[in-house]
């Protein structure tokens, strides 16, 4: 399970690359270790949830599961990236900081809305091809 788990996580910084692309990125927040660890995290996370998904319908892809695997992606995605980030700014500050905290917090719901109405139109397809991906590894490389 682990070459699942890794191709799901490479997966995910991939992802992570894409978001970074789709938002405009510039400069430093290309080499931001905070997009691509929370990448991984969700890479990791809606890989399982893929292997898990289609075990319980003997293999077949479902669209409800295939959606739900965007949306398990994303909230880890932008959890994470939130983790990350305050854990940054505390270990800078030496101890809790308040700042940026509810900016934080607000742009996961805002990421959620806007990244389903704006870019769910290329990313949920790309959800399906990514579990495509995570089940032939699973497939090919799990122990059953």
């Amino acid at each position: 399970m682990r070459i699942v788990y890794t191709v799901a996580a490479i997966m995910g910084v991939v992802w992570s690359g894409i978001v970074l692309a789709i938002m405009g990125a510039r400069g430093v927040e290309w080499y931001s270790l905070s997009w691509y660890l929370a990448g991984g995290i969700a890479g990791m996370t809606a890989g399982k949830f893929t292997v898990w998904s289609r075990i319980r319908t003997d293999g077949e892809e479902r669209f409800w599961p295939g959606l739900a695997t965007f949306y398990v992606g994303m909230v880890t995605f932008w959890g994470s990236w939130v983790i990350v980030e305050r854990s940054a700014i505390c270990i800078r500050h030496g101890g809790w900081s308040d700042s940026n905290l509810q900016d934080h917090l607000g742009l996961i719901i805002w990421f959620v809305v806007y990244g389903t109405l704006v870019w769910g139109v290329l990313l949920i397809p790309l959800t399906f091809a990514t579990r495509w991906v995570v089940w032939r590894v699973y497939l090919r490389y799990a122990d059953y």
